[in-house]
């Protein structure tokens, strides 16, 4: 038998804690075990329910609203907990119809068993076979389950009957063996041992059920020998008296425990009212006294359930105190208004502030601006009361979505326009890893620069793909030109217009590019510088064959150093056509 949920252990359980609660169970019991449980934990929540309501509504006329004015909102929590409870109804009616259905077959059965248990009173057969026909007929109706409540004294009252009858006639026409009435007895004797054995069970429930099923048992037994009939009936009835008589102390003892609850909210309430008429003129008084009612409030949620017919009234004793105090309270604080009209007028302003930007498309600076606006939002005091003060809200929050909305939007472009570019640049890898094993000369090159241009104007892709990405389309680069045969230097070139695109397309190119740029002009003068140096001192060289000799290395390293220094150059010439516009630097 399930242990019925008690509510002392959902004292101190927050609605979150609750509905978690409520889904484990869903989750791990059957609809019949389900039933016995719900109650309890319905009743838990919905009076966490009422405690947040009534603490949401103390805030609200703390903060200067009118009750009238109040409107509760469910959340989430709500939700979960109503979404939980209709699926245990549903299973619930579904268990109950089909229990129903499993009943009224019940019924006619047992009521079947009871015609065939006449029928075979009336037929006479010999002791032996009615013996063993009435046995058929016991197991059938040990076998049928529950029948409807309503039906069910009458039919039990029905089958006691016909089956006195049966044992009477039985014992007039043929007389009961002595062995059979022996084991009667003993049968009998063991279902008042498991009786007696009720009286240390600790589980309420499960003791009204086992005691429910063994005097059941007891009468589907036969008699037992006259002379120890009524010791044995005696024993039968004192003992059934001491579990009932357990199980009624059980619920008088949760009775009297509701019943000091019941005392200890009515002292809460005598205290509340004590409050609430106290004559308060000054701010401190208002505080003190506020943090005493709070204080009750956190002790009236420890105390458990009250009974039930005094539930709600206690309840709205208490809530009643409260709500007169807090009246009093906003009145009191209705001299506090000019704060509000400040709050109106800098709120106000914070509106105007943000309608005038709402359509820029300056997205970083506008969307810092707004953040900074509902900065100043949040520590604004409220602007009025509660229409008042939404009327203004929705103004200040319908010109921050129309910003924010819109800037979602342009960046969900942006993120779609960088899946079609990285679809059009994985194209052009499988082009180049395709063209790769049939490159054979030069004469590729054009191909490959148009293919260049390609990536070259592919946009932007996901960031986070970019290196995979570009070290893809470098290696199937490389490869074609590792099969055209280009010179050194082409083929350094290509390498190099390759890695200013990667510099291009990387997140900090504009860094990359600027230090690239730095690199090869101080690379450029400082070959400019030895290239004069050296010319310089060249006409210092003395005539002679040995001279002559050096001079000629010297003239050969110039023209080497002058042919780097324009291959430094023509890198410049490309970086330099990458950078964008200065305008265009931030």
């Amino acid at each position: 038998m399930e242990k019925r949920v008690d509510a002392s252990e959902l004292t101190g359980l927050s609605r979150e804690d609750i509905v978690a609660k409520f889904d484990e169970l869903l989750k791990a019991k059957e609809i019949h075990e389900l039933i016995p449980l719900i109650d309890e934990l319905q009743a838990a929540y919905h009076e966490r329910s009422e405690e947040r309501r009534e603490a949401e509504k103390q805030k609200f006329l703390d903060e200067g609203g009118y009750p009238t004015d109040f409107v509760f909102q469910k959340d989430k929590t709500d939700s979960k907990f109503t979404e939980l409870y209709n699926i245990f109804k549903d299973r619930k009616e579904k268990f109950i119809e089909e229990k129903r259905a499993r009943e009224r077959d019940n019924l006619s059965a047992k009521r079947q068993v009871i015609d065939d248990l006449k029928a075979l009173i009336e037929k006479g057969d010999s002791v032996g076979k009615a013996f063993q026909h009435f046995r058929q007929l016991r197991d059938r109706w040990n076998g049928i389950g529950d029948v409807p409540k309503k039906e069910e004294e009458k039919l039990e009252s029905d089958y006691r009957y016909q089956r006195e009858r049966f044992y009477h006639i039985i014992q007039i026409t043929q007389g009961l063996k002595e062995l059979d009435l022996q084991k009667h007895l003993q049968a009998k004797n063991e279902l008042l041992k498991k009786m007696e054995d009720l009286l240390a069970e600790k589980n309420i429930r499960k003791m009204e059920a086992l005691i429910r099923q063994y005097r059941n048992d007891w009468y589907d037994i036969g008699p037992v020998p006259g002379t120890q009939k009524d010791e044995i009936i005696r024993r039968f009835n004192e003992t059934s008296e001491k579990v009932y008589s357990k199980i009624r102390e059980h619920y008088e003892a949760l009775k009297r425990r509701y019943e000091e609850n019941l005392k200890a909210k009515n002292a809460l309430c005598e205290k509340a009212e004590a409050i609430a008429l106290e004559e308060l003129q000054h701010h401190r008084g208002w505080d003190k006294k506020t943090k005493e009612l709070r204080s009750l409030q956190d002790e009236w949620k420890k105390i458990g359930r009250v009974p039930q017919e005094h539930a709600e009234a206690v309840w709205e004793r208490f809530r009643k105190a409260c709500n007169e105090f807090f009246d009093r309270k906003r009145a009191f604080y209705e001299t506090l208004k000019k704060d509000y009209e400040a709050n109106k007028l800098a709120k106000t302003q914070l509106c105007e502030q943000a309608e005038a930007v709402q359509n820029s498309t300056d997205w970083d600076k506008t969307a810092k601006f707004l953040i900074g606006l509902q900065r100043q939002w949040e520590n604004t005091g409220p602007a009025g009361l509660q229409k008042a003060e939404n009327e203004l809200w929705q103004r200040f929050r319908a010109a921050c979505n129309t910003f924010f909305e819109a800037r979602k939007k342009h960046f969900e472009a942006l993120d779609e326009a960088r899946k079609n570019n990285l679809g059009r640049r994985n194209e052009i890898i499988a082009r180049l890893e395709e063209l790769a094993p049939s490159v054979s000369s030069a004469d590729a090159l054009p191909v490959l620069q148009a293919i260049g241009k390609e990536w070259d104007e592919a946009g932007e892709i996901p960031a986070n793909l970019r290196e995979d990405l570009y070290k893809r389309y470098r290696r199937a680069l490389d490869a074609c030109y590792d099969r055209m045969g280009l010179n050194e230097k082409d083929k350094e070139m290509l390498k190099y217009a390759s890695k200013i695109e990667q510099m291009k397309n990387s997140n900090d190119a504009i860094r990359l590019l600027e230090d690239e740029r730095r690199f090869l002009r101080g690379k450029i003068r400082s070959m400019e510088d030895e290239i004069a140096k050296t010319e310089n001192n060249m006409g210092f060289f003395a005539k002679s064959d040995k001279a002559a000799a050096l001079l000629q290395d010297v003239l050969r390293n110039v023209e080497l150093s002058k042919e780097q220094l324009a291959f430094f150059k023509k890198k410049l010439e490309m970086v330099e056509k990458n950078l964008p516009r200065k305008e265009q630097i931030r």
